[in-house]
């Protein structure tokens, strides 16, 4: 393999290689071998022919045709690791010369590879890291929320008040026909949801039970209910029951149902803990984010499409997935939110761009400061991610991908440059 030529015009190279006859020859074996298992030659079985007999029945043009794309192909391969290229996408405008004996093929095209990245300021940033401390107005909200979620709704005789779930026999008629939707007996509603709209809720404040009041109400053309949008409702109800929301006490048998702990300290000292984690590893995100928006803002790169389209494919996969988890596709998603893939697509373009940015600016800032994972550091990462089915650092070695292998090394790298990042930044 000789490569003739290597032009790079921003993120485009214009390769010209040269694939030796010899090795056109030496591909033949491959070719024949691969070729006749499909062969079909009367007096012999799937892959038994000689090649003699398989060049008279076929012809030796379509070996050489094959042998020729595959050193061809094996040229380029070594071509990209002789130039040092990392390319991003499949070869383009591919041009491979006529065949001749005893000459070599002249193969052309084009590979988008990784932008070059211009790096601005990186280091001595300045930053502001959120404070974690969590404050007892936070602390008693987290309380007063698990409280909630035990709360009891008890009958009382008071007036209806915002908050209260009452029961109540009601009816809807638009234009004197009967909403089957919204019509029934001994119907739970709390009040202050706004679930027939904000007026049936204002109007049942300071009823009591067995009262009855009509009610009109119209709705805006964008009400998110289409059946009464832009549309006048007229509801007939009567009040059955009125109930007042009552919180679990702190007792100690509540808080033992609740956790593991047997005293109220014990567990606010826990739900503190864990509140502090949370708004630690918050404060560390936003940090890095706001590290990376400071570094962005001083870089010049040129971002190839290919890379944001890609990013873009792997988001939706996820939130594909994610949706999956909640028992929606993301087609019925599509359908419910009343949009178009190539609309979703262009929703989360920014963040993507955003996203492809970040990593290619990561690595330049890896490459230019030589930060690199040794084997005792990817060993470390591997045990730490006590993966399924992997018992040992043998046992992965024996079993993991290439591609594995590249993405937790990757991991620890990211890692790794951020550290150096921060432990350069001036924060406060």
């Amino acid at each position: 393999m000789r490569v003739v030529s290597a032009k790079r015009d921003g993120n485009t190279v214009k390769l010209e290689i040269e694939t030796p006859f010899d090795a056109i020859v030496a591909a033949q074996d491959g070719a024949f071998k691969r070729l006749v298992k499909s062969a079909k030659i009367p007096g012999f079985r799937p892959g038994k022919a000689p090649r003699s007999i398989y060049e008279k029945y076929y012809g030796k043009s379509s070996l050489i045709q094959e042998a020729v794309l595959d050193a061809v192909n094996d040229a380029y391969q070594a071509a990209v690791r002789d130039q040092d290229l990392k390319v991003i996408d499949m070869p383009k405008n591919v041009d491979i010369s006529e065949y001749e004996d005893n000459k070599p093929v002249l193969f052309k095209c084009e590979v988008e590879v990784v932008p070059e990245v211009k790096l601005g300021k990186y280091t001595g940033i300045k930053l502001k890291k959120d404070a974690t401390e969590v404050s007892d107005d936070t602390l008693n909200e987290q309380i007063t929320a698990k409280q909630e979620m035990y709360a009891e709704y008890l009958p009382v005789e008071h007036e209806v008040q915002d908050g209260d779930i009452i029961r109540c026999d009601i009816q809807a008629t638009i234009d004197g026909v009967t909403y089957e939707t919204w019509s029934r007996s001994n119907m739970g509603l709390k009040v202050g949801t706004a679930q027939f709209g904000p007026d049936v809720d204002k109007e049942v404040i300071g009823l009591k039970k067995g009262d009855s009041k009509d009610i009109t109400s119209t709705f805006a053309d964008d009400y998110s209910n289409p059946d009464v949008a832009g549309k006048t409702v007229a509801f007939s109800l009567t009040l059955v029951e009125v109930l007042e929301r009552k919180l679990a006490e702190l007792t100690p048998e509540f808080i033992e149902k609740v956790s593991k702990f047997k005293s109220l300290e014990e567990w606010k000292s826990s739900i503190r803990a864990e509140l502090e984690t949370k708004a630690s590893q918050a404060a560390d995100e936003k940090l890095k984010a706001d590290l990376m928006d400071a570094i962005l803002a001083d870089i010049k790169m040129d971002v190839p499409t290919v890379l944001v389209e890609r990013e873009i494919d792997h988001m939706l996969r996820l939130f594909d997935r994610q949706m999956r988890q909640s028992g929606m596709s993301f087609e019925a998603y599509l359908t419910y939110a009343g949009k178009k893939i190539e609309e979703v697509r262009e929703e989360v373009r920014e963040s993507a761009e955003k996203r492809v940015k970040t990593e290619l600016a990561l690595d330049a800032v890896a490459q230019k400061e030589n930060i690199v994972v040794d084997d005792e550091e990817f060993d470390a990462e591997v045990l730490k991610w006590q993966l399924p089915n992997v018992a040992s650092l043998e046992d992965f070695r024996k079993t993991a991908s290439t591609l594995d292998v590249e993405n937790i090394r990757d991991s620890i790298r990211i890692k790794k440059t951020y550290d150096y990042l921060l432990a350069q930044a001036k924060i406060s």
